[in-house]
């Protein structure tokens, strides 16, 4: 029996920060090529879930940081810090990612 959950979906692929940046969206790719080819999703169920909501992200962020996050969202993205960086889609896929660990 399974007992480990994997939680994928699409929009995660959507924090594409650029070929040469580790958090790649090929890195999930190849993450789920290699469970699928060893058969480490076979017969596990797909959990269902939502993304995070501003009341269960401030349990654990300050309300600055969010508000400077979705800012720079409505901005286009750009640079959270030296090593970070926010692209359109990145604030979705890291509320669902929350989510997932709500």
């Amino acid at each position: 029996s399974r007992h480990t959950l994997v939680y994928r979906h699409s929009a995660f692929a959507g924090h594409d920060t650029g070929p040469y940046h580790p958090e790649h969206p090929s890195r999930i790719v190849a993450i789920d090529r290699e469970l699928e080819r060893r058969g480490l999703l076979d017969d596990r169920p797909e959990p269902a879930w939502q993304p995070a909501t501003d009341e269960q992200i401030l349990r654990v962020h300050t309300p600055s940081l969010l508000q400077k996050l979705e800012s720079l969202n409505a901005r286009g993205g750009g640079p959270i810090d030296g090593d970070t960086v926010l692209v359109h889609d990145s604030l979705d896929a890291a509320r669902l990612s929350a989510g997932a660990a709500v």
